[in-house]
């Protein structure tokens, strides 16, 4: 099978010296912006990084600190196998780390995490096996930031790694995520205590704009570039991430409950490498902006959409309302090095995106959606603009690969994260 294999050499050389010795900490808070500039973020300094395969511990994953979680089957374990351990050494893939996602290793090689079999959950086979798939932190001030890999399928030799894609049953055999295998860094912030972070409160104007931005790199990814046979019409697919989570503090406060979303995500995706694309402009499954209800995260909202040309708006497919401004790189389907990938939320977007939300959550139009529904999904306070919170900002890379037997990966970095007043 022909595999569309493209790589970026040398990125360490164009790398951004976004900090320098002496220089503000690399993660920095306010109340109303984050921002990450490669180095090591201070809840790893503080010691608060919960790593993990198929995470399943609540208290753990929604305690303030930085999250890296591995989503897939793992082989030789059980099913409904959860919170996996992971590890920093026996990896066969970090010894190319640096050609992989563009970011070599720290020295000491100690922040790196890979999924491990050695757990009570796994059978003896199982024991001492290491996933392909690996996050690691570089530390260096000006050189430094968060490498990502994501591998699916067997690898050179025939050889099936310990960690793959969920097969066609999904995780926990309901069906959803069938075929993903997903790695996922996460900032997770106190937003309830210490951590609020109000970005439109810090705005001007009577339709204050904030800024979600990212400076990242594809330096590695691969996925046939035919359909192989057995899979039926599913193509293959790796990309890569930046997704901002946003809650309502009162909506959250009054006890959230059945009627009440309180929150949801933006999710936007930088890289897309699709077995037959070319050009992602050109497809028209793409260029689709929009809402949906997430069910494997419970149906938390998501509004997902292209990232286009700077400057220019995304509309919903339905009701044709602005959603975002893209103010960065377009999305990209090749290799890239330090890329800026922005975009401008204005408040009167979000309810935008509010109302869009309560429409597909009733099953109405847009335009029959009044203040009782969005108060009923929402509270009382959706509309403004102090109550909405920073809930989480995350990079990850999710790689659908229906074919076992037929790679698909996906490798890259991030080097700064930004979410704020614009």
């Amino acid at each position: 099978m022909t595999h569309r294999n493209v790589l970026t050499r040398g990125l360490a050389a164009g790398a951004l010296g976004l900090l320098v010795a002496g220089a503000a900490p690399a993660q920095t808070l306010t109340g109303s912006s984050f921002h990450y500039q490669g180095g090591k973020p201070s809840f790893v300094a503080s010691g608060k990084v919960f790593a993990v395969w198929n995470a399943n511990d609540p208290k753990s994953m929604l305690s303030p600190g930085l999250k890296v979680t591995f989503f897939g089957q793992a082989d030789g374990c059980k099913d409904d196998a959860f919170n996996g351990p992971v590890v920093a050494k026996g990896n066969p893939r970090l010894a190319h780390a640096q050609e992989l996602t563009g970011l070599a290793l720290d020295p000491g090689d100690k922040l790196v995490w890979s999924p491990s079999g050695d757990s009570d959950q796994c059978g003896a086979d199982a024991h001492g096996k290491v996933g392909d798939s690996f996050v690691h932190l570089n530390t260096d001030p000006a050189r430094g930031g968060i490498g990502l890999f994501s591998y699916t399928g067997r690898a050179a030799g025939g050889r099936a790694p310990f960690f793959q894609q969920y097969d066609e049953s999904g995780r926990k055999n309901t069906g959803a995520n069938a075929f993903i295998n997903g790695t996922f860094v996460v900032f997770r912030f106190d937003w309830d205590q210490t951590q609020q972070i109000a970005p439109w409160s810090g705005g001007t104007g009577p339709d204050p704009t904030i800024e979600f931005r990212t400076v990242q790199s594809v330096a590695r990814a691969d996925v046939p570039e035919r359909l192989p046979p057995g899979g039926g019409n599913r193509p293959a697919q790796a990309k890569q991430q930046m997704v901002l989570a946003l809650i309502n503090r009162h909506c959250f406060a009054e006890g959230g409950g059945k009627d009440k979303l309180c929150q949801l995500k933006y999710l936007f995706n930088v890289a897309v490498f699709r077995t037959g694309v070319r050009s992602l402009q050109a497809e028209k499954w793409f260029q689709d902006a929009g809402v949906f209800l997430d069910p494997a995260q419970g149906g938390i909202p998501i509004v997902h959409g292209p990232l286009v040309a700077a400057g220019a708006a995304v509309y919903d497919k339905r009701s044709r309302a602005p959603l975002y401004t893209s103010v960065g790189s377009p999305s990209r389907n090749e290799p890239f090095t330090d890329q800026r990938f922005a975009v401008r939320v204005s408040f009167s977007q979000l309810k935008n995106a509010l109302r869009t939300i309560a429409s597909v959550r009733d099953k109405q139009p847009p335009e029959r959606i009044g203040r009782e529904s969005m108060v009923a999904h929402f509270g009382e306070r959706w509309d403004d603009p102090k109550e909405w919170l920073v809930l989480s900002v995350n990079v990850s890379q999710e790689v659908s690969n229906p074919y076992r037997l037929e790679r698909a990966f996906i490798g890259g970095n991030v080097r700064e994260i930004y979410a704020g007043p614009q």
